[in-house]
């Protein structure tokens, strides 16, 4: 059995917002096989935080979510557009002061949980030279790329199996798309999917 197990810290989303995502992800699939679509078993999300920690913190993890959780209530989300990039059709959305200062405190608190640990395969990818150098700082501070300044809120509805599809599908749906104003209803805990998709909650924390 494995020593670490990797965890993503997720906004949920309202119930418009979610049928909404389902919408754009059925009507992408229409342009070509995908390796992975929202559906009713890969669920609409925003990632918050992602990282590997030791098994034996995940009691600590759980339980600093939902005390964090206890302290929020619902806030807005704007979406700002879709886009497209190695095969993945998504939306972004506003980085609120919420949403940043959720991220920022849930970055502070479980980042110490971590250990200190990395996923492996950052390693080798930092030798490959696949990230920039503030990339890199943050894997090797954080344990993810994406964080504090350069964390960007935004929900995955599609991989195709290669970029040409995705920006197919993306440049159909930009003529029908509208921005939208939705609201984050809770946050959840999930184990990493395949292709950053989400199948099952370990915890999720709706807001009062």
């Amino acid at each position: 059995m494995s020593k670490f197990i990797a965890l993503r810290v997720l906004f949920l989303l309202d119930e418009r917002s979610e049928k909404l995502a389902y919408r754009l992800a059925n009507e992408a699939e229409k342009f070509g096989k995908c390796q992975f679509k929202l559906d009713v078993d890969h669920l609409p999300h925003i990632t918050i935080y992602h990282a590997e920690y030791p098994v034996k913190n995940l009691s600590k993890i759980r339980s600093s979510l939902k005390n964090y959780s206890n302290k929020l209530h619902g806030s807005k989300l704007w979406s700002q557009g879709l886009e497209s990039g190695w095969g993945y059709v998504g939306v972004n959305f506003k980085k609120t002061k919420d949403i940043l200062k959720i991220h920022e405190d849930l970055v502070k608190e479980l980042n110490l949980l971590r250990e200190g640990h990395v996923r492996e395969k950052y390693h080798e990818e930092i030798e490959k030279g696949i990230y920039s150098q503030s990339e890199a700082i943050n894997i090797r501070e954080f344990g993810y790329p994406y964080v504090l300044d350069l964390y960007r809120p935004h929900m995955n509805l599609v991989k195709f199996e290669n970029e040409s599809l995705g920006i197919k599908a993306m440049n159909k749906l930009i003529k029908e798309f509208r921005n939208f104003e939705g609201r984050i209803q809770g946050l959840a805990l999930a184990e990493k999917g395949e292709f950053g998709s989400v199948s099952k909650l370990l915890d999720k924390c709706i807001f009062r």
